[in-house]
């Protein structure tokens, strides 16, 4: 009786590993996000992971570009170069359905350094005099 109880404790087991597909959400690395910046005159990467084999679906504004996820589960599409704008929606559909909002397109760029480089222009020393000797009153955050 014992023997019995465990063949089918292991058969359900089993069943329950193999019997049922996985369905995987589609997902995109955290680069993508709200208020995120995408580089302007170039072909817009968006990738990520769905299913294999799942139907992905990346809107901008009027463009739809659509894939299907390879056999690992990874998918890329490229969006046409845009002039800078924004406020716009990026919505990518698969099994699931991922919205980014207040999305822009502009320039790109990447800082790297201390910490103090979050700091405002305003907290440096001899603040008032280099704020006065600033070349370009268009730059926030003065």
């Amino acid at each position: 009786m014992r023997r019995i109880t465990s063949v089918f404790v292991a058969s359900a087991v089993l069943a329950g590993l193999v019997g049922f597909p996985a369905f995987a959400d589609v997902k995109v690395p955290p680069i993508f996000s709200d208020n995120m910046v995408l580089q302007r005159q170039i072909e817009i990467p968006v990738w990520g992971t769905a299913t294999p084999g799942e139907e992905v679906a990346v809107a901008l504004e009027t463009e739809t570009v659509t894939t299907k996820a390879d056999k690992n589960g990874s998918w890329l599409v490229h969006l046409k170069p845009r002039e800078a704008g924004g406020n716009y929606t990026l919505i990518i559909r698969g099994n699931n359905i991922l919205s980014f909002t207040r999305v822009m397109v502009g320039e790109v760029w990447v800082c790297s350094g201390q910490s103090n480089m979050e700091w405002p222009l305003k907290l440096a020393n001899n603040a008032e005099a280099e704020i006065a000797a600033a070349n370009d009153k268009a730059c926030g955050g003065l």
